[in-house]
């Protein structure tokens, strides 16, 4: 099974820079999967030559963040596999004959929740109905432009992946992995 990772220098220069990551990516590398490590450049050139539909809501983008979390299912919709973040350990296969989310534990609820840390939907056309999905959820938003985690959360983030697992039912948690705690992506700069 491959694992489709993305690494773009938002935060960090490179892998090597965060430990956390370099840890990870061996550890599942010698439990037997297989890394696929996704650049910028490599995700530009997939939806230039295969999703030019969504070129234009990609170039819209104010920072990479919104990139990472959005081209994630446009790359599962086109070669398979798991989406797994940087920063996370797969402790098994996965049971690919349901619809997984990742998970948090939220703690004002005390439950156990979906997360788009793992990603894997048996029926890859689910992929391209989640970025439709992001699409319109930008078209309707009302969120002041300066709020930019908040609108990256709701839009192409978390919560988008969350709302959408909801509107399909039938997503089963994966708690088959360690989640890490990097969340680089609160480091975010206006």
């Amino acid at each position: 099974m491959i694992v489709h990772q993305i690494f773009i220098p938002i935060v960090y220069k490179s892998i090597a820079d965060n430990p956390v990551w370099e840890e990870a990516i061996q550890y599942n590398k010698s439990k037997g999967f297989k890394i696929k490590l996704w650049e910028k450049e490599e995700i530009l050139y997939l939806i230039h030559k295969e999703y030019p539909q969504f070129s234009l809501f990609v170039k819209d983008f104010p920072n990479d963040f919104w990139l990472v979390d959005f081209a994630r299912c446009l790359i599962l919709h086109n070669y398979g596999g798991i989406y797994l973040d940087l920063d996370c350990k797969l402790i098994e296969q996965p049971n690919l004959s349901k619809n997984l989310s990742g998970y948090w534990d939220n703690p004002k609820t005390g439950r156990r929740e979906p997360n788009n840390d793992f990603v894997y939907f048996k029926d890859r056309q689910l992929y391209i109905q989640y970025c439709w999905f992001c699409v319109e959820r930008k078209r309707f938003n009302r969120m002041p432009s300066n709020w930019v985690c908040r609108r990256l959360l709701s839009i192409v983030g978390n919560k988008a992946m969350t709302a959408f697992k909801k509107k399909i039912q039938g997503v089963v948690i994966f708690h088959s992995y360690l989640r890490g705690t990097e969340a680089s992506w609160l480091m975010l700069r206006h």
